[in-house]
């Protein structure tokens, strides 16, 4: 179970980094409802991407043991659900989760990341059984 489990959360953080990679420029397109400059937001969308590609990474190789990569991830995953939120409360129709590929309402996204979170904390606990 925590095998299929911990694969499942891997696959899911990099499907999400490589949906915005191949549509990298619809899905800056996208982060312009953030108001910000244009070449910042270059930078965020790849911070991101190699944020859920070393997630990614640190899920499927057992890393979770490591408490500041535990603690990274939920910080991560608690600032994805802050954004959603106001992306919701802001009237935006699409989270931009999985960049343009994947169109997903916010409200869903927030089901999504508290989902991936109560993972991560499930593949934590079993590390230690």
């Amino acid at each position: 179970m925590k095998k299929m489990v911990k694969y499942l959360l891997s696959a899911v953080f990099l499907l999400s980094a490589l949906a915005k990679a191949v549509t990298f420029h619809g899905t800056l397109d996208f982060l312009s409802v953030l108001y910000l400059p244009i070449s910042w937001l270059r930078y965020f969308l790849i911070v991101l991407i190699a944020s859920e590609i070393a997630i990614a990474y640190l899920v499927a190789a057992d890393f979770l043991k490591v408490r500041e990569v535990f603690l990274g991830m939920s910080i991560f995953l608690i600032l994805l659900v802050i954004v959603n939120v106001v992306l919701a409360l802001d009237g935006i129709e699409d989270c931009g989760c999985f960049g343009t590929t994947i169109s997903i309402p916010p409200s869903l996204s927030i089901v999504k990341n508290f989902i991936l979170l109560s993972l991560i904390y499930f593949l934590r606990r079993e590390s230690y059984e």
